[in-house]
This record gives C-alpha cells, structure tokens and sequence, in this order.
C-alpha cells in the first residue's frame, strides 16, 4: 500500500506527540517527518518575526523536499500569524516553491477550518502574552473572521505552552460566554489531547492548532480526513479560501 508524506516544519522542537497518533489512525498509512525551524524560547512579537523568517522556512522546506513529501505544513500558530496576511501567503508561496508540494501553515488552517464550517465569529484562546494574542485576532480580521474576545493565557514561549492542560483552557474558557465557537492556538500545545476532553462539554465547536493543521496538510495531500481526533472537521472537505485559484495538489511537482 503505497504511503502519504507529510512534511511539518516545526520551530524550536519537535511537535507534541498527538500529532504521530492521528498519522497512525489515517487510511491509507501516513509517513510523517519533522523538520526543525530557528527559534527561540519565547512569544515576545520581536521573537515572532524572527522565527517567521522566510529564509529560515525554505531552508527547511528544501530540506523536506529530497524526501518528496505529498504536501508540507508550517506548524506553527504565531509564525504565520505575526506576519500578516499578505506575510503568510508569502511564507506559502516560498515554502511550496522550495518543497515542490503543496503547503498551509497553522493560521492558514484555522481560516480554511472556519470557511469549510461556515463560521465567522470566534473566542481566541491563545497561549501567549497580550501583544501576541492581540496578533491573533487581528490576523483573523483581515479575513473577515469577527472575534469576539480574546483570552490570553500569558505563556512567555513554546516551552510553557506545551504545559498547558484541559483545566487550564477550561478556566479561561469560563471567562467568555458559551456559545460561540472557541479557537485554541499554539501547535506546541497538546490541543487534540485537550479538546477531546472539553469538546463534548462546549456548546460550540472547539478547534485546536494541530487538528486544523493536520486537517488541512493532509486534504492538500489527497487523504481522507474521516479521523475521529479531527473532531468535527472529521472527513470535512477542505476549501480553497487562502489558495485562489488553486486547487488541491496545484503546487509544481
């Protein structure tokens, strides 16, 4: 049975281990490979910019590429958000151009996860400082994404945020109403291991950084998303809304 490769670009260390399980669970067999980006311990929004460095990205990207991956995700929330809009289509174009695959990064992801769910409000809980957050949901607004409050959890950098537990997001959780749909950033957190804890408690849904990124990362590969830890993005079809005029696989083989 011939294998899917998925390529992750990762900053400063590996990603949490939930990431294995859900490749382990998909159909057919999916072979991932981490690639390690530049960064630094911390969420500071300097920190950000330099982890976001477009030449650090296609380094690993081409890295990935002797591998030949079937598409490439950038797996990381605040690398791809602190840039922009335009700064995240960039970072798509340069790391498809140097893995010669198709690619998303985690913000990529959260945007197609809410377009192919039809939502357009959110809670953002996000791990990192104020000025990081705020980043966040100023990002989502450039896509139309309305946020309705924004929870910071204050995590300096990825090290803290692997910390962080269900108990945690759920008390921050209690400082916003219910109801509206909850967006939980950060691939360094063990998101799918939190939301299947809190998902069946929300009124709403729950969407976590690495379940959007794998979602997405493995529809750009041709893979059937029908995969219980996805959640209620389970064999969802992904759109096009960060990819104009493309379509899946459209990246130069």
């Amino acid at each position: 049975m011939a294998v899917t490769r998925l390529g992750l670009l990762s900053p400063l260390h590996e990603l949490p281990g939930e990431v294995q399980d859900v490749a382990a669970a998909a159909r057919p067999p999916v072979a991932l490979w981490q690639v390690i980006t530049a960064s630094s311990d911390d969420h500071s929004l300097p920190a950000l910019r330099a982890t976001a460095d477009t030449a650090a990205l296609t380094a690993g990207a081409r890295r990935l590429a002797r591998w030949r991956p079937d598409a490439v995700a950038w797996a990381c929330t605040s690398g791809s958000f602190v840039v922009g809009r335009a700064g995240a289509l960039d970072q798509l174009a340069a790391i498809e151009a140097a893995a010669a695959a198709p690619a998303t990064s985690t913000s990529l992801a959260f945007v197609e996860a809410l377009d192919a769910l039809g939502i357009d409000e959110v809670v953002a809980v996000a791990p990192y400082p104020e000025p990081a957050a705020a980043a966040f949901a100023a990002f989502l607004g450039e896509w139309g994404i309305a946020v309705s409050a924004t929870v910071p959890l204050g995590c300096t950098g990825p090290s803290a945020s692997e910390r962080l537990d269900a108990a945690a997001v759920a008390a921050a959780l209690e400082r916003v109403g219910d109801g509206v749909p909850v967006l939980l950033a950060d691939t360094a957190v063990w998101g799918i291991e939190i939301h299947a804890e809190l998902a069946p408690r929300l009124a709403a849904p729950l969407l976590v950084a690495n379940q959007v990124t794998l979602w997405h990362a493995l529809s750009l590969a041709g893979v059937d998303t029908g995969i219980a830890a996805l959640g209620v993005l389970a064999g969802v079809p992904a759109g096009y809304r960060t990819r104009p005029g493309r379509k899946a696989g459209g990246a130069v083989r």
